[in-house]
């Protein structure tokens, strides 16, 4: 059994003219891939000591002020164990090479022009970002057709895997059930299907269950809509693809008249994603469970 361990790093983006500076990966799981300059931070170093340190070493190099970014994560295995990486990414300013010799290969490139599988992890995910505005301009939200439902029910498979979930099922068996069952939600008009859409690809999506409320003598149909299933595909993540999801499922619900809220059961991890799209934790749930 592999050991597993906790890594942290500090990176620098540093873009002249348009290019971004990269190193080559001389060993280690991204051998011979392009990554950001930095590293490890040594016991005792703080965040900017290791970023100016790992600089001078890699391409020669100094900068005068530096920003955060944002911090990254990815897994990797080295040797026998198994790697959490967590990089902390700055923005470097004022950069410039001196002489020496540097321990890295490196130069400087557009991203647009990078094949994904020449990238590391921290890479492919800055790239990402920056495609951003221009992925969204490509990205349709709509309702799932019955079309939909072969790609829905293997997402769900994807997604479960993905959550650490230990099949009891062959795959086919479990597409071929779950594609059923999909098929008497929409026949239902409980369920809801809402997907987005990429290059007539399903890049993301989220599932709505209309709750019916008990009549009352001011309304008779009214329901709430719990969301559950919601989902995005690994290589269309934090592009905002989710994010325009749920505003499209937001709008829906609203113009419903007959349905009063939207419920979600978020995981820990997405507590702060439902957060940003504006909803509330309320302090009147009560839960029982069995």
């Amino acid at each position: 059994m592999s050991k597993q361990a906790t890594r942290i790093g500090v990176h620098g983006v540093v873009r002249q003219n348009g290019k971004i500076l990269l190193v080559e990966h001389a060993s280690g799981p991204y051998k011979g891939k392009l990554g950001l300059p930095g590293g490890k931070i040594e016991y005792g170093e703080s965040p900017e000591e290791a970023l100016r340190r790992e600089f001078q070493e890699e391409v020669c190099g100094s900068f005068g002020s530096f920003y955060p970014l944002g911090n990254f994560h990815a897994t990797a295995t080295i040797e026998d164990t198994q790697f959490q990486l967590l990089g902390l990414i700055y923005r470097v300013e004022d950069f410039s090479q001196g002489e020496g010799s540097a321990e890295l290969k490196h130069g400087w490139y557009d991203l647009k022009d990078l094949p994904r599988d020449q990238l590391t992890p921290f890479v492919d995910e800055l790239a990402k970002r920056q495609r951003a505005p221009e992925i969204m301009q490509e990205c349709l939200c709509r309702q799932a057709s019955p079309s939909d439902l072969v790609q829905l029910a293997e997402m769900r498979w994807d997604f479960t895997l993905e959550e650490g979930v230990i099949p009891h099922f062959l795959r086919q068996e479990f597409l071929d059930r779950t594609v059923i069952w999909l098929q008497q939600g929409l026949a239902s008009g409980q369920w809801v299907y809402w997907v987005a859409e990429m290059q007539g690809k399903i890049a993301a999506h989220i599932f709505c269950f209309r709750v019916p409320k008990v009549p009352s003598p001011d309304h008779l149909e009214e329901s709430w809509v719990y969301l559950t299933n919601v989902y995005t595909k690994p290589a269309h993540r934090n592009m905002g693809i989710g994010s325009a999801l749920l505003e499209s499922v937001k709008q829906w619900a609203s113009s419903e008249k007959k349905q009063e809220l939207l419920l979600v059961w978020p995981s820990s991890q997405s507590e702060r994603f439902y957060m940003r799209c504006g909803f509330d934790i309320p302090s009147n749930l009560m839960v029982l469970n069995l």
